[in-house]
């Protein structure tokens, strides 16, 4: 859906230049078919693709060892080419995890507003544009525009953190409170304002 949005702008504003980084943590079968889907796409289209294969997997750690080599070989673009903005497609439901994940291990006020919208990375800044928007709209838009993506069947394994606080505590709260992105996402703001 990010990918299609920024092709929207991109026509429209002739200053725009649009490539894509993809990073291969070879963790599923699925990888590289997804790999090659994405190479197809944007070759159709012209938009410049650079891919990373992850080789070396750590023994333990993973999910922080996975985002540390995405966001070192983001940074290498973008110094290297001279992008001055990275954008993510981050999303409301990915704020709230980041948020309770934190808020169990440290309960710190320093770390608990969760991921920022706009901050400064790789000589350039680093931008969240969906952050405020719930995972299943994103998925209700791409239906509806019949964008094709893919869903990573990691997200599903219970032994990692993350994945256990989206699929057991995460729904109990929605359930609960159908406001509650939006109240995270206000809470994530003010706690930003604090620190």
């Amino acid at each position: 859906v990010l990918l299609q949005l920024l092709e929207l702008v991109q026509a429209t504003e002739s200053e725009v230049m649009l490539a894509v980084a993809h990073v291969n943590h070879q963790l599923r079968e699925e990888s590289a078919e997804e790999e090659a889907y994405l190479r197809g796409y944007c070759e159709k289209r012209g938009i410049p693709l650079y891919i990373r294969r992850w080789e070396s997997l750590p023994v333990s750690g993973m999910e922080e060892a996975a985002r540390e080599f995405r966001y070192a070989f983001f940074q290498e673009l973008m110094q290297d080419h001279y992008f001055d903005t990275l954008m993510t497609a981050h999303h409301a439901d990915d704020q709230l995890e980041t948020m309770l994940m934190k808020m169990m291990r440290d309960g710190n006020v320093q770390t608990a507003g969760g991921m920022r919208k706009r901050r400064a990375f790789g000589g350039g800044r680093l931008v969240r544009p969906l952050l405020d928007i719930p995972k299943e709209a994103l998925i209700a838009y791409a239906k509806a525009h019949e964008i094709h993506y893919y869903e990573d069947a990691t997200n599903y394994l219970p032994q990692v953190q993350r994945n256990r606080v989206r699929q057991r505590i995460v729904p109990p709260m929605k359930e609960e409170n159908p406001q509650l992105l939006a109240h995270f996402g206000n809470l994530a703001q003010q706690l930003q304002w604090l620190t």
